[in-house]
């Protein structure tokens, strides 16, 4: 798992999770097209639902999340460094 911690579009070393250690158990394969651009660039295109392992730690965000243990997680396509 890659969790952009301080949204730089750069994987650093400790942004980079097995499931286990980001506390997910599970990932849904049966996505939703969602394209949108974020302030950066970065083309955010499908999403699909994670859930939690433990109950109390999801908080939810996302229209249509589900709340509690589900949350969306997206596919992002990231800009490059020069912009192409």
């Amino acid at each position: 798992m890659w969790v952009d911690s301080n949204h730089n579009g750069i994987s650093d070393p400790l942004e980079l999770l097995t499931m286990q250690q980001a506390g997910i158990s599970a990932i849904s394969v049966h996505y939703l097209p969602d394209n949108w651009t974020d302030s950066y660039g970065n083309r955010f295109q499908n999403r699909a639902q994670i859930t939690w392992s433990d109950p109390n730690h999801g908080n939810g965000k996302g229209q249509g999340s589900g709340g509690g243990r589900a949350q969306w997680a997206y596919d992002v396509v990231l800009l490059s460094a020069t912009g192409k």
